[in-house]
């Protein structure tokens, strides 16, 4: 297809489309063109003005021919919250990302926890196996405390 049928079909797309489902600059085009007319500005040099009194401009324009309860209807699409969905959408996200840091803070400290032990080994000079197996004492010498607790001491 040559360039000059896909534009062509670029601008149909755009020219159909409701005007919240055009993309960004198809829409800043529109107000470029019409503030090219309004103000007999080349259109080329447009882009070169700031933008934010562009836009005013054609916004103030707009609203000038709208009616009180047109004017009230504007008034409160702009200000009721948009697309709930999509803030909904991201609280989750935020929630999940807070969960996944949480757990790699976790991860973290854990790790830090068995860097530290691994220190504490080398700087003992101490072996791994020998540590556990210091572990395993430790752990008979509480079951032949309890079984003392339990009626086998001396104390009866």
């Amino acid at each position: 297809m040559d360039e000059f049928l896909a534009i062509r079909f670029i601008a149909l797309k755009n020219a159909m489309s409701e005007p919240q489902e055009r993309d960004s600059d198809s829409h800043w085009r529109k107000i470029c063109r019409w503030y090219s007319k309004n103000f007999y500005t080349p259109l080329h040099t447009i882009n070169d003005l700031p933008r934010l009194d562009v836009l005013q401009a054609y916004y103030e324009d707009v609203y000038n021919d709208m009616s009180d309860v047109e004017l009230h209807d504007e008034a409160q699409r702009l200000l009721k919250p948009h697309d709930l969905d999509a803030k909904l959408e991201q609280a989750i996200e935020d929630k999940a990302i807070d969960l996944i840091e949480k757990e790699v803070k976790e991860a973290n400290k854990n790790k830090k926890s068995e860097e530290d032990q691994e220190e504490k080994i080398e700087r003992l000079d101490v072996s791994p196996e020998m540590l556990e197996s210091l572990s395993g004492i430790g752990k008979a010498l509480q079951d032949i405390g309890s079984s003392f607790d339990n009626g086998f001491g001396l104390d009866n």
